[in-house]
């Protein structure tokens, strides 16, 4: 309680709000972590552990679906310019926020940032997989393609990676590259299966398709 808080020394403030915001958080309760972190935020600016909590709130703001309260927040921290794992793990963070307000451009450039750092890679497959969403959407599909095949060569084909390849191969109507692409694949999935049966058709590929049965 507010009144109970206030009763507090200033340093057993810090404390108390601190470990509550930190619980709240693990917890999942974001709407708690995130009325306790604004009030630790306001009060202690010059705490050493500012840039965390910063973090913390920023990720609460997202699951809160406050996406543009999470940018802000990601910005704050990021204008610290630490360089640290934190600052840069929060551009996936940001990314994330401005790709669900439908921002790609804000998101390619966060991803991207994240992907040129030395710092860490921990959340690479994650940015990776968003950049080619985000390119995919704004139509920049020969981009897209270009990250979707970077994201299989480094963790592997999936019938997920498949589909989204199928897909923007299909919108640019490179059916060369499908028929590339798929025909060296022993096992498919429905769609991208499909994509290559119908990119044989679109280059009247015939005996290719007998070769399918």
């Amino acid at each position: 309680k507010p009144e109970l808080l206030n009763k507090l020394t200033k340093d057993e403030r810090n404390l108390v709000l601190y470990n509550l915001a930190v619980f709240c958080f693990n917890k999942q309760s974001y709407d708690d972590a995130g009325r306790l972190m604004r009030r630790w935020l306001t009060e202690f600016s010059f705490d050493k552990r500012y840039d965390s909590v910063l973090y913390m709130s920023g990720v609460t703001q997202n699951h809160l679906k406050h996406y543009q309260e999470a940018v802000i927040e990601f910005t704050k921290l990021q204008k610290l310019n630490k360089k640290d794992r934190i600052y840069y793990e929060s551009m996936v963070d940001k990314g994330e926020a401005y790709f669900l307000l439908l921002e790609y451009g804000s998101a390619i450039r966060s991803y991207e940032s994240y992907l040129a750092n030395d710092v860490t890679s921990e959340r690479k497959q994650e940015a990776l997989l968003q950049l080619g969403n985000a390119y995919f959407n704004i139509k920049r599909y020969e981009k897209a393609y270009r990250n979707y095949l970077k994201y299989e060569s480094l963790y592997g084909s999936s019938g997920m990676i498949e589909q989204k390849i199928a897909e923007t191969l299909l919108k640019k109507k490179d059916f060369d590259e499908i028929q590339t692409y798929f025909g060296k694949k022993s096992k498919q999935e429905a769609y991208p299966f499909f994509v290559y049966l119908y990119s044989c058709f679109e280059r009247e590929d015939y005996q290719a398709i007998i070769n399918q049965k």
